[in-house]
């Protein structure tokens, strides 16, 4: 038997591409899969937040240490969105078939020990 888990990518281009592409994902196939819509819903203003200052952030010509500082606050409260969505609503859902698995990067661990919650 084994459990699922998953991690949030550490880099700030590598975080936001997963945020993306899990959040599009499950917003397509929320009804399927059986993902709150409330919970998605309640993520857009932050997600906006955090999406506008990390492109602010990345772009040269804006960047400054004060910016990185508000994407990385951003980034926080957004990240605790994240895994509650993951924990809540994708981890061991035998709704996701293997293919939406490997687009939201599950993993299998073998079980005993272990915790499914994301490195910080």
């Amino acid at each position: 038997m084994s459990k699922e888990t998953y991690s949030i990518p550490a880099g700030p281009t590598a975080r936001f591409d997963f945020q993306r592409n899990a959040i599009e994902a499950c917003t397509l196939h929320a009804a399927a899969w059986g993902i709150s819509a409330e919970r998605l819903t309640k993520m857009i203003p932050t997600r906006a937040d955090y999406e506008q200052k990390y492109a602010i952030a990345n772009n040269p010509n804006t960047q400054s240490p004060a910016i990185t500082a508000a994407r990385e606050d951003a980034w926080r409260i957004y990240k605790q969105q994240l895994i509650d969505l993951y924990n809540h609503d994708i981890l061991n859902n035998d709704a996701i078939p293997a293919s939406g698995k490997d687009m939201l990067h599950i993993h299998y661990t073998a079980t005993g020990g272990g915790n499914p919650a994301p490195a910080p």
